[in-house]
């Protein structure tokens, strides 16, 4: 159920949906990448570039729906090598600009089979760029919606490449560099300086105490909802709360953030940031979501708030166990289940414990065995242990 209308999404307890719109936690359920499903035309989509009276620009939309169909059967959508030769499908600046370079795949967790739902000029009576809109369904039979995402194709050399929502939309945003990180400011936004100076010692902080570098040119994106993040990112849907939010890429240097209260210092996708060359070596996503969730709290609460309502909807649903949130298709508390698995191991055996979790590898084998092996005892008295302190 992870296409829950917003009617519905309001009547569940805040903390069932606390990693709803996590990458992390979509990858975590092993959804099909792109390039393993076949990719459809959507109803309004011309693929047979007819010459329809009145309607020149009709005329590109073949090409650019092979062009934008062959990059989605490739392996380019989850680029993430660098170094990797450069897919002929993009942009080049942006690739030379972020690692995993089609941000809204990345964001919105990228997995299920696409439809290609529309292809129109950005702006009437223009043809040199064009808005292609593509939604990402669950690849069972129920078809849920996972998110609709919006890319641009230009035409460069004779060829349709494709790029980013982002550059385009917030070329003219105010930017403010405060320590490692570059403030891209929404248009009536009020930017905060010392918040922006309290996020520079919170990352500090973390990268010190997990004895890695502190993140350089970080580009941090202030918006005052999530639906305007959203949008800037190419992100036209997903399910996703009304009550704040954040997203990042370690890989790309990158924060956007939802959320006026906390935008500046946005502590979740912070530590992300701070922690990110851990993410290239394998991290089970309960860990990571985990760490940064027990560091700074999730979706615009504190991790002592984060804590506290999670607490208080297991207490009310006394039948999830941490197997339950493992192998959820509906998020029962994804990220602050993590939490309470890092601050189990940190009440044990401190930060080393936590970095051991961080190294064990990407697997649920691999974590349930460290789990055993640092705190000692079976996987059944792991669970119980865990939900004892999970909910109080």
């Amino acid at each position: 159920m992870l296409g829950l209308s917003t009617r519905v999404m309001r009547t569940l307890p805040i903390a069932a949906l606390l990693a709803f719109v996590s990458p992390a936690f979509l990858l975590a359920h092993r959804l099909p990448l792109p390039s393993q499903l076949p990719v459809n035309p959507g109803i309004g989509v011309d693929t047979m570039a007819a010459n329809v009276w009145g309607r020149p620009w009709q005329r590109q939309t073949a090409s650019i729906y092979r062009r934008w169909s062959e990059f989605l059967a490739s392996d380019r959508p989850r680029f993430t090598a660098p170094g990797t030769v450069p897919s002929p499908y993009w942009d080049i600046e942006e690739q030379r600009r972020w690692i995993t370079f089609p941000l809204a795949l990345n964001l919105s967790g990228g997995g299920g089979a696409p439809t290609i739902l529309d292809i129109r000029p950005a702006m009437p009576g223009a043809d040199s760029v064009y808005v292609v809109k593509t939604l990402f369904t669950s690849p069972e039979t129920s078809r849920l919606p996972l998110a609709l995402v919006r890319v641009y194709a230009v035409r460069r050399d004779g060829q349709w490449v494709f790029s980013n929502a982002l550059p385009r939309l917030t070329r003219s945003w105010r930017r403010v560099t405060v320590g490692p990180f570059t403030y891209v400011v929404a248009p009536g936004y009020q930017f905060r300086p010392e918040q922006a100076r309290l996020a520079v010692a919170f990352t500090d902080s973390v990268a010190r105490a997990f004895g890695v570098s502190m993140p350089r040119d970080v580009e941090y994106f202030l918006t005052e909802s999530p639906d305007e993040m959203n949008r800037i990112l190419g992100i036209d849907w997903m399910p996703t709360a009304t009550d704040g939010g954040a997203l990042s890429s370690g890989p790309n240097r990158l924060i956007v953030s939802g959320d006026s209260r906390r935008g500046e210092n946005y502590r979740h996708e912070l530590a992300h940031i701070a922690l990110s060359e851990w993410s290239t070596r394998g991290v089970h996503p309960m860990v990571w979501e985990g760490v940064a969730t027990w560091l700074g709290g999730t979706l615009g609460m504190s991790s002592a708030e984060t804590r506290r309502a999670y607490a208080k909807y297991l207490g009310e649903h006394t039948d999830v166990t941490l197997d339950a949130v493992l192998h959820a298709r509906v998020d029962q508390g994804f990220r602050p289940a993590g939490a309470a698995i890092i601050q189990m191991v940190y009440a044990e055996k401190g930060l080393a414990g936590v970095k051991a979790l961080l190294s064990a590898g990407p697997s649920e084998d691999a974590l349930k065995a460290t789990l055993q092996r640092v705190l000692g005892g079976s996987w059944a008295d792991i669970q119980s242990r865990w939900r004892q302190l999970a909910s109080h």
